[in-house]
């Protein structure tokens, strides 16, 4: 899959909650039809980036750990929105991080995630734009 989609990165689908967007809140296992608008990347789920396709910010160590010391999936996912690269899941049985929750229906929110995400959708004034996508693909 990932050979048919070089440029492709796969995650969980996002989803509002009472009209706000909160890490992990009402979020579900993407599939390969999750809209890329709708997908976020877990840290430690494989994910693959394709050389050139995050922008040169995404080097920037002081601005990283000064937004995002210890969520770096956080970090490449915002990179990636803001660079405007698609994201695809390619539902693989191996993809740790919906495998170690399938009990469950969304990622676990906690440690450094939830905050982090939000000091990103801040920072990059995020929200706003990620709200309207997802309002307009609601189910």
């Amino acid at each position: 899959m990932s050979a048919e989609h070089p440029s492709a990165i796969k995650g969980w689908k996002m989803r509002q909650s009472k009209g706000e967007l909160v890490f992990g809140k009402g979020w579900r296992s993407a599939t390969q039809k999750t809209p890329s608008h709708q997908l976020f990347m877990p840290p430690g789920n494989g994910s693959l980036y394709t050389p050139g396709l995050l922008p040169g910010s995404t080097g920037h160590y002081f601005l990283r750990k000064s937004i995002c010391p210890d969520a770096d999936g956080v970090w490449y996912w915002a990179m990636a929105r803001l660079g405007g690269a698609e994201s695809l899941c390619l539902e693989e049985t191996n993809h740790r991080a919906i495998w170690q929750q399938k009990a469950t229906i969304s990622p676990a929110a906690s440690q450094p995630g939830p905050a982090e995400f939000e000091e990103v959708l801040r920072h990059f004034n995020l929200r706003d734009s990620l709200i309207r996508g997802l309002s307009k693909s609601a189910e």
